[in-house]
């Protein structure tokens, strides 16, 4: 968190404008490897020169789908297509480079020193490295890296803009950070308060996880789809009777849709307003009725980390920043140059925030802010 909050300062005292997606993207690779791997890939430097290759890799190949062209046949964009395989096998390569360096450090770790990596956990009980278990624990860290990377940063945005320009909720979240971490600002302190007492301190943030979870209910960074096998002969039967054959076909539940659906959340569900996850009305929410992770055993891999590093970054950063958004989104101001609140708790607008697809969904201007620092700091 130090390089983030250090760029976040400069940012205070020059009154700049800067994008908090590139800053959130590279905070959230830095603390991916190190969770998955005990690597630091130095995703946070400005100069591309100083990250680590993965990290200069990874941003190459997701310029590639950075067009309109996504979606087309292979042979329209062959040249494309053969770049975005070349830099998938160098990551891959230097993904399976770790992984060996890393059950290499694990064999020969006494046991009170083991690392507690993501990686270093699931080698423990390992007898053999093969090709195989080389092969899918490389998939598994590039979905951790990729996958997690992106949504967390497209949900982080949102979050930090919907706290923006709603004081109710700003003021609820700062007020649980008092309660449960003391009146410390200081990142570094609140850093070393919840490494010494994060497990139990984590589960109090009720309100910052009702603040995450109405956040990717608002604005879910991707869904999944599932293939149905030809010959199955499997059909889905309505609410209403209707019953369809799925035969072959891929079903695509849309989060966007579902998670704003006013027979579940009434005429709020346009809404973003983290108490509806608080008390007992969070009880009157069906489960099957949120899942930006999805649900069942094919769920997301890195849903408990997503959800812990987003808790945490909200806790050090909250209390310290105010954000200040600009251009699309920003607050409309009155005749004395204050933001003006609107009958829903929240700052009117000139003009909406969107999302754009840039692999997942994502803040269309990379979330453009200005931040100073807070009295609370």
């Amino acid at each position: 968190m130090g390089p983030f909050c250090n760029y976040l300062d400069k940012f205070s005292a020059t009154e700049e404008e800067f994008s908090l997606e590139k800053l959130i993207s590279n905070l959230t690779f830095d603390v991916i490897g190190a969770a998955v791997m005990e690597v630091d890939l130095h995703a946070q430097h400005m100069d591309r020169s100083k990250q680590s290759e993965v990290i200069r890799l990874f941003g190459d190949l997701v310029r590639t789908y950075s067009d309109d062209k996504n979606n087309l046949p292979w042979w329209i964009v062959p040249f494309t297509t053969l770049k975005r395989r070349r830099l998938a096998r160098r990551i891959d390569a230097l993904i399976k480079n770790t992984i060996q360096q890393k059950y290499a450090e694990v064999k020969e770790e006494a046991e009170g020193n083991r690392s507690r990596s993501i990686l270093a956990l699931s080698f423990q009980d390992t007898g053999l490295l093969t090709p195989q278990l080389l092969s899918e624990t490389s998939d598994q860290v590039r979905s951790f890296l990729f996958a997690g990377h992106d949504t967390n940063t497209s949900m982080l945005q949102w979050a930090f803009y919907e706290l923006s320009r709603t004081p109710r909720a700003l003021k609820a979240v700062r007020n649980e950070l008092d309660e449960v971490l003391g009146p410390e600002t200081d990142p570094q302190a609140i850093c070393s308060i919840l490494v010494e007492r994060g497990q139990h301190l984590l589960p109090r943030m009720t309100y910052i996880n009702a603040v995450i979870k109405e956040t990717l209910r608002l604005h879910p960074p991707a869904s999944t789809a599932r293939m149905t096998a030809p010959g199955s002969g499997f059909t889905v039967k309505t609410s209403t009777g209707e019953e369809y054959l799925m035969d072959g076909l891929i079903m695509y539940p849309c989060a966007s849709i579902i998670q704003r659906d006013p027979n579940v959340f009434g005429d709020t569900a346009d809404d973003w307003m983290p108490e509806r996850w608080l008390g007992e009305a969070a009880d009157n929410i069906p489960p099957s009725a949120w899942r930006p992770f999805e649900r069942g055993p094919r769920n997301c891999i890195g849903l408990e980390l997503a959800n812990l590093e987003s808790r945490v970054i909200i806790a050090i950063v909250a209390r310290k920043y105010d954000f200040v958004k600009t251009g699309l989104g920003g607050s409309a101001l009155n005749a004395n140059g204050l933001p003006i609140l609107n009958n829903k708790g929240q700052y009117r607008v000139n003009s909406d925030l969107y999302n754009t697809r840039r692999m997942t969904s994502k803040p269309v201007d990379g979330t453009t802010m200005k931040v100073k620092l807070s009295t609370k700091s």
